[in-house]
């Protein structure tokens, strides 16, 4: 079993989703939107696994908030 560690980082100036794989981090989406609250808003969570390749996320793009699931196979997708 492989395990992957997930993260929220704005080093892009937007909050996405990463991963830590093989030593390497990789963007799950290269979206202008945010996926996270922000920082001193405690307790919140904007995604969840539902099985090994896919993520249910929230996200706000032009100041509305969505819902969308994400394809982690391969190059993120949202949906």
């Amino acid at each position: 079993m492989i395990f992957l560690l997930h993260f929220i980082s704005d080093r892009t100036g937007w909050s996405n989703l990463y991963r830590w794989r093989d030593g390497k981090t990789e963007a799950l989406t290269d979206m202008k939107t945010e996926l996270a609250r922000p920082q001193w808003q405690f307790g919140f969570s904007n995604y969840a696994f539902v099985c090994s390749d896919r993520i249910v996320c929230t996200f706000t793009q032009d100041g509305i908030w969505k819902l969308a699931g994400l394809d982690t196979s391969g190059r993120g997708s949202i949906r």
